[in-house]
């Protein structure tokens, strides 16, 4: 198991940001286009699908605004503005009023997911310039290496020794490889525990063409590249999230808030089948959510889930002469239940 966050190592500035945070940025963009399309689309027809899909969908909330189509579209319509402003806070609090209502409305959840993406900084620290080594500067270059590493100073130890592999890769080879792949490791390690994770990753891709990464370093690299890839599905594909943030929780537990974002998953699934009434597989999740955090709100509603699951008896469908398929429903009269033929439960 790798403990990453607790790993003591300097912090320094990144050389560049990765292409996954530009893919992802470009992801929320293109969620705010279609969205502004969408809107456009809604404002020329009343918004009349969209209510009606919101009017047509199960909802077990109570109070006025649950059963108001038009105050579900104004909550949506400020998302989508908000976002717009880059406003991220403000856009996650309405689209998130929305799926409060109705948890399974697919819009809000991508909506969502945008206003979490342009909330992520995107900013680049400044870091030294490259350093240009001549031929004849190659022993002096050497020293200043050295000297740079000696030091722990990560900057200048990784600009020199950059600078020495492009002029002469054969120069003092060893010394300069072992050093720059140090600097590397520890510089993105201390990257990776201050937040940096893209920063961090990349620092590990270029010590990786060096050499092979080390065990403890290939372990931080595996968990935050999981961890990465999981954000993508966190807000707007709640299963999907389950199963990255598993991954991530099983291989390192403690690592930044992925015990937090598997139990909010959990539970927003949880939601989305109480809205498609699956209360048996909302009772799953509720259980699962219960094992990493118990809460007064859970525990209600796994008990709500739990009870409808077992007062919904086995219904039976004939597909043919004598013969019967058990779904879940109310039974058909005279029948006698077989099992369900329900959908094989998520983990």
């Amino acid at each position: 198991m790798t403990e990453i966050d607790s790993v003591e190592i300097p912090v320094v500035a990144s050389p560049e940001i990765s292409r996954r945070r530009r893919r992802l940025l470009l992801g929320a963009l293109g969620s705010v286009a279609s969205a502004c399309a969408l809107l456009g689309l809604m404002a020329g027809s009343g918004y009349a699908g969209f209510s009606r899909g919101l009017s047509e969908r199960p909802t077990r909330s109570s109070g006025a605004n649950a059963q108001d189509p038009a105050y579900l579209v104004d909550q949506y319509q400020r998302c989508i503005d908000a976002i717009s402003a880059a406003n991220g806070p403000r856009a996650q609090a309405y689209c998130e009023e929305v799926l409060r209502l109705q948890p399974g409305n697919k819009g809000a959840q991508e909506l969502r997911a945008t206003a979490l993406a342009i909330q992520i900084p995107a900013t680049l620290e400044s870091h030294p310039p490259p350093i240009r080594v001549q031929a004849e500067d190659k022993k002096v270059a050497f020293e200043q290496f050295q000297s740079a590493l000696a030091s722990s100073n990560w900057d200048v130890t990784i600009n020199y020794g950059e600078a020495l592999r492009a002029l002469d890769k054969t120069y003092e080879r060893a010394t300069v490889e072992a050093g720059l792949y140090k600097a590397l490791v520890t510089r993105g390690g201390g990257a990776i525990n201050k937040g940096e994770l893209e920063a961090g990753l990349f620092d590990f891709e270029v010590a990786a063409e060096i050499k092979k990464l080390d065990d403890r370093t290939e372990g931080m690299r595996v968990v935050v590249s999981l961890y990465q890839d999981a954000q993508y599905f966190y807000g707007a594909d709640w299963d999907g999230a389950i199963s990255k943030y598993r991954q991530v929780y099983a291989a390192s537990p403690g690592f930044r808030d992925t015990a937090r974002k598997l139990y909010e998953s959990y539970w927003r699934s949880g939601e989305e089948n109480d809205a498609r009434r699956d209360y048996c597989q909302a009772e799953k999740r509720y259980t699962s959510a219960l094992q990493l955090f118990v809460t007064a709100e859970i525990q209600a509603k796994h008990t709500l889930a739990q009870t409808y699951c077992l007062a919904t008896p086995p219904i039976l469908l004939t597909a043919g002469p004598g013969t019967s398929i058990p779904v879940a429903g109310t039974s058909a009269p005279g029948s006698v239940p077989l099992g369900y033929a329900s959908p094989t439960p998520k983990p």
